[in-house]
């Protein structure tokens, strides 16, 4: 193997969890679980690489925690 082919490259490793349906799975379904998780990822999935997103402004957090639950 060339030393080019054993690299990491940035982009191509997932960051986060799969949020494909996520709305559509029993502990995602609620509006206050994604606030939760959006806020501080790895108190409800530990270990989870998601960043934290509690830095952004209440109305961002609302927005963001909606359009997840329409995630199905």
């Amino acid at each position: 193997m060339t030393h080019a082919a054993s690299l990491d490259y940035w982009g191509t490793e997932r960051q986060g969890p799969d949020l494909a349906h996520v709305a559509d799975r029993t502990y995602g379904a609620t509006k206050e679980w994604q606030l939760v998780h959006v806020k501080d990822p790895r108190l409800l999935s530990f270990g989870s690489f998601m960043p934290s997103y509690a830095h952004l402004p209440g109305d961002h957090l609302e927005a963001l925690a909606a359009y997840l639950l329409t995630l199905k």
